[in-house]
């Protein structure tokens, strides 16, 4: 869903690269 895919972006903005842009 779209609120699982914003939580995705922001975890991997948090500490992993950003591979999902």
């Amino acid at each position: 869903m779209v609120k699982e895919k914003e939580q995705e972006k922001r975890r991997d903005e948090i500490g992993q690269t950003p591979n999902k842009h």
